[in-house]
């Protein structure tokens, strides 16, 4: 019995970066599944491949790269190979994203939580395409039309994070965003003036109890 009846979750979504551009993927695809989505710090804007930061990024060892290793010292070595200065994945061992793998019967000791492939293939995929553009415009059109069915209550609510130092979010792109979203239901933008790119990590209690007052508005609008 239970098996005749459709199962619905609504939840908040928030993506960072290349997971803020995913997170529009999936609100334009999916308008009522979410009751808020939160993009930390990134835009619509198309951005080509070879916008990438990463200088001689090598493509075809990104896409093949092994995340487990059985040294530190083979891992680095490859992300070397790929492209990555000594500055990035040293900031990444003391982030923990590089890390030891203690697991019992694992056949690698250390483990990479960055995937040089992911962002090989994103670039192709998301950020080297209309993507951004193209979800944020059927977001406004799905909000506008739950607006003229009188289903306002329903539509999830919009927060952009922006980084108040070396953030990516072009200012011109962040209005075209505003700009876009029916008036009744603005985007909610706040930025973080201590905050890096990585605003849950450079400003963490502060963006931390945002994202809680988020999820719980939201969770009240339920």
């Amino acid at each position: 019995a239970i098996n005749s009846y459709p199962v619905i979750f609504i939840f908040s979504l928030i993506g960072r970066s290349m997971g803020g551009r995913v997170a529009m993927c999936y609100l334009a695809k999916y308008p009522t599944d979410i009751s808020a989505c939160i993009i930390e710090d990134m835009d619509i804007r198309r951005r080509g491949v070879d916008s990438n930061y990463i200088q001689n990024f090598d493509e075809a060892k990104a896409i093949a790269f092994k995340r487990g290793h059985p040294t530190l010292n083979s891992l680095t070595r490859e992300l070397e190979s790929i492209g990555y200065p000594l500055d990035i994945y040293s900031k990444w061992i003391d982030e923990g994203r590089i890390r030891e793998d203690t697991s019992d019967g694992s056949k690698h000791k250390f483990w990479s939580g960055v995937n040089p492939a992911f962002r090989a293939l994103c670039y192709r995929t998301i950020f080297d395409s209309n993507s951004g553009t193209d979800s944020w415009s059927k977001i406004a059109t799905n909000m506008q039309r739950e607006i003229d069915n009188g289903n306002e209550a329903d539509i999830a609510k919009l927060h952009l994070m922006v980084a108040g130092i070396g953030t990516v979010c072009d200012e011109s792109s962040v209005e075209h965003m505003r700009k876009s979203i029916p008036e009744r239901t603005p985007l909610s933008a706040k930025t973080y003036s201590e905050g890096t790119h990585s605003i849950h990590n450079s400003v963490r209690e502060e963006f931390m109890a945002d994202l809680k007052q988020i999820i719980n508005d939201a969770r009240n609008m339920m």
